[in-house]
């Protein structure tokens, strides 16, 4: 498939100065995904005009690090360029912090209103009440409680993105996403509606019905950009699957330290080693900070030093005197306890 050059969206409207910005920030060409959605019409059609619009209704299921924010992130453009405002739901506060970061920078050097709405802003309610924003980020929850008092609120609203549609299998939080689609879809009002999906498959029983249910177009992605092994490091080996190609392959990997039974400690003698960056997920927030501290004492990273000072600015606490001790180490912990600004460092 011939990719798409940045540069072609002007020819959907998209307005120079943003592609420039774009291409600053992840170079000339759209990816397989992105270049597959626009063809499939995310953008409308070329010189299309704003009082010709149509909505757009699309599902876009790829895998993690595939482009797909990207989309939305182009559909908002569209939705901008024709003067209508967009809003884009996440399911969980941290990925509104990040999302809001990015859109502030990208779309707000360009004079463009963006807020974001979730419980650690609530001076940000009004404003997503009464449509005082050209993009705005939030929860499911918090959209989803908006509706509930006011259906009129999508009067104003132009696109919809919903970020892990696929969320609405789980319990709990899946209920509020359903329900707040539930009252878009039934309502006389009809905004383009673009959904962002891992891959769960494209048959009746997956993505498929789901696009069928949202009367959307199903672009599909099966393949990741840079590609993820997957596997078990055990009995001095790593034994892993390309997630591309199904490929199988081994690797030494000694998960024992000189320590004895020490896992942590096998894992950081391997990360001293290991160029790049590396993200270590683990089942609880206290573990998160005692394996920062252990990694931080055992590294001679150079020091993250904007962190440093940013949290320098901040009433002294356990966690901040911990996170900029790790910090001075190129080391950090996330987790929930963290203050917005110290996840945003």
């Amino acid at each position: 498939m011939h990719m798409m050059r940045l540069e072609e969206l002007q020819r959907y409207g998209i307005p120079r100065r943003l592609i420039q910005s774009w291409r600053r920030r992840q170079g000339d060409t759209l990816l397989p995904v992105q270049t597959r959605a626009v063809r499939q019409g995310l953008l409308g059609q070329p010189g299309e005009a704003a009082d010709n619009q149509l909505p757009v209704r699309m599902l876009i299921s790829a895998p993690t690090a595939a482009g797909k924010s990207f989309c939305a992130e182009l559909a908002i453009a569209r939705a901008l360029t024709h003067r209508r405002k967009a809003v884009m739901l996440m399911p969980l506060k941290s990925l509104a912090e990040q999302k809001y970061r990015t859109f502030r920078r990208t779309f707000g050097a360009l004079g463009v209103r963006c807020i974001i709405a979730t419980g650690d802003y609530p001076e940000n309610d009004r404003a997503l009440a009464e449509a005082d924003y050209d993009i705005a980020i939030a929860i499911y929850e918090k959209f989803d409680a908006l509706l509930t008092g006011n259906l009129d609120v999508l009067q104003n609203l132009g696109l919809l993105v919903i970020d892990e549609i696929q969320t609405i299998s789980e319990p709990g939080r899946g209920a509020a996403l359903e329900r707040l689609l539930t009252r878009v879809l039934a309502s006389v009002y009809r905004p383009s509606l673009v959904g962002l999906s891992a891959v769960i498959g494209e048959g009746r029983e997956a993505a498929g019905r789901v696009a069928e249910w949202l009367g959307a177009t199903l672009v599909v992605e099966s393949s990741r950009p840079v590609d993820l092994l997957c596997g078990v490091a055990a009995e001095g080996a790593f034994h892993y699957r390309s997630y591309n190609s199904g490929m199988e392959a081994s690797e030494p990997f000694e998960v024992m330290s000189e320590r004895g039974e020490d896992l942590f400690g096998g894992l950081i003698d391997r990360l001293r080693e290991e160029p790049g960056s590396t993200l270590v997920f683990l089942k609880s927030r206290r573990e998160t900070v005692e394996a920062a501290m252990r990694l931080a004492a055992a590294v001679a990273w150079p020091a993250a030093e904007f962190g440093v000072a940013r949290l320098g600015e901040e009433e002294p606490s356990y966690l901040n005197r911990t996170l900029r001790r790790v910090l001075a180490k190129g080391v950090a912990f996330h987790n929930a306890d963290l203050s917005p600004r110290q996840r945003a460092v």
